[in-house]
């Protein structure tokens, strides 16, 4: 029986508001405001930390075997996009994913990628997803119609990982998705995630927050740019 993967849940903390329509340049940034990791202790957190705040080739490594397990899933069915959870969706704790790598798609989860978090692998599932689409889009969005995008990115539970990557989709688009051409761990990504929250002050980080790896950065951002593509 293959090894259960882990199951983490990202804290959040608060959000803010902005008015119902505006261009781009109009809208007020949300403040910046120190995003918590998960409230998680002794072994467990170590054992996270093992695994998630690890160097370049460690998260190189890591990446690739998520990556493979999503490959792996999106080949196997066309609902693929139905196996993504999180914060802010219907399935907070990943439930169908586990279940659909123990059970139907128990091929896609390798003995390799035992371990590794689930919330990397769902990361990976919306970073497949997107890229698979590929879609044309504008490094910043033209207008955004805040009525409609606010509830998208804005959580009753308070401001987490999750809500600023969604927030960084809605406003810049095309620099979240060269966050995803970019290989994991190496100098283009640091640079296009620095850029992707440098020109986006409408989510209140003028830098990537230092407390989430590049591995959590990257998987927000692609969860927040699959489900914003696919709002409609």
């Amino acid at each position: 029986m293959r090894k259960l993967l882990w199951l983490v849940i990202a804290a959040t903390t608060v959000v803010a508001s902005a008015p119902a329509m505006a261009q781009q340049n109009n809208i007020p940034s949300q403040g910046t405001r120190e995003m918590r990791r998960p409230n998680l202790n002794g072994v467990f957190q170590r054992d996270y930390d093992s695994k998630v705040l690890l160097g370049k080739k460690a998260q190189e490594a890591q990446y690739e075997l998520a990556d493979g397990v999503a490959k792996c899933l999106v080949r196997r069915t066309d609902a693929a996009g139905d196996l993504l959870g999180g914060a802010m969706t219907r399935d907070p704790e990943y439930t169908n994913l586990v279940n659909a790598l123990k059970r139907k798609y128990s091929r896609c989860a390798t003995a390799d990628a035992a371990g590794i978090p689930i919330p990397m692998i769902n990361g990976a599932l919306a970073e497949e997803l997107v890229k698979s689409s590929n879609p044309t889009l504008d490094d910043r969005a033209k207008a955004v119609n805040v009525s409609k995008a606010e509830p998208f990115y804005t959580d009753s539970a308070g401001r987490s990982l999750d809500t600023v990557g969604r927030c960084l989709a809605v406003y810049s688009p095309g620099l979240a998705m060269k966050v995803l051409q970019a290989r994991i761990a190496t100098p283009a990504e640091k640079a296009a995630l620095g850029a992707l929250f440098s020109k986006t002050p409408e989510c209140g980080y003028s830098v990537p927050p230092s407390n989430f790896s590049s591995q959590e950065q990257r998987g927000a951002v692609a969860a927040g740019l699959y489900h914003w593509m696919k709002r409609g």
